[in-house]
This record gives C-alpha cells, structure tokens and sequence, in this order.
C-alpha cells in the first residue's frame, strides 16, 4: 500500500466513537478500494458505512459520493426517529422533522405549495403535485 495513516488518527477515531459520535468515510476512491485500504490499516471498525465510487460508474463525482454516504447514513435514523417519512412519491418532512428543524410545518391540505416546501426542505424535486426522490433500494 502507497498509504499511510496521519498521525493522532487512531487516537481520534478511538476518542469520536468513546462519545458515540457515528462515522461515515464518503470518499471518491471505489468502495471496494477504500474497504482494503481502511482495513488494512485497521480502521474499517470504526466506520458505520463507508462509501465511494461504483465500478459502473454511477456514482463516480464527489456529489453523488457524498449524496449516497448520507442517505445510507442518516435517512434510516430520521425514518427512525420520525423526522422523515417514505412516501411513494418521495421522502416528506413530517411536523417533527419542521419543528425539529426550526421552521412551521405547511400546511396538512396536500396542496402541491405544501408538498413543493416539503421537498425542497429534503433537497428533492417536486415534478407535479407530489414530491419525487429516486427510490430507495430498501422500498418496495
């Protein structure tokens, strides 16, 4: 391996996970790659999800990196926790997740105003009434 672990890595990796603090990499290198590298210099445990480029070259910029390490990071704890809800159209803010976030939830009418404001506030897109994400693997 050309590789070498910054010095205090471990100490601070060992320090961050002490106070429960969840730990991703999101790195452009592929995922099988940045697997063997992280495991051989034994630091693969520490990490809940580590996430890199495909070899289909699907998620191959930066963007789209960062985009899939937090989905598969932090999404299944707001649907958890009840800050996010998967719908068929999209994920949706729920009134945790706006209140959570400091702003007024909009209003329950379903009128395509309030579910535009509950995908942008997700970082999706609303084509029509509804608010549209691509679908999660894990949704059937």
């Amino acid at each position: 391996f050309e590789n070498d672990v910054y010095g205090g890595i471990p100490g601070l990796l060992a320090s961050l996970a002490a106070a429960n603090v969840p730990m991703a990499v999101a790195t452009s290198k592929p995922t099988y790659s940045a697997t063997r590298i992280l495991e051989h210099f034994d630091l693969a445990d520490w990490f809940t999800f580590i996430g890199g480029a495909d070899l289909e070259g699907t998620r191959g910029d930066k963007a789209s990196v960062i985009a899939h390490t937090l989905e598969e990071v932090h999404e299944p704890f707001l649907v958890q926790e009840g800050y996010v809800v998967r719908t068929p159209q999209g994920r949706v803010l729920t009134e945790k997740g706006w209140l959570a976030a400091g702003l007024t939830p909009p209003a329950r009418d379903g009128s395509a105003g309030a579910v535009a404001m509950m995908a942008l506030a997700l970082g999706t897109r609303p084509a029509t009434a509804h608010a549209t994400h691509k679908q999660h693997p894990n949704d059937k």
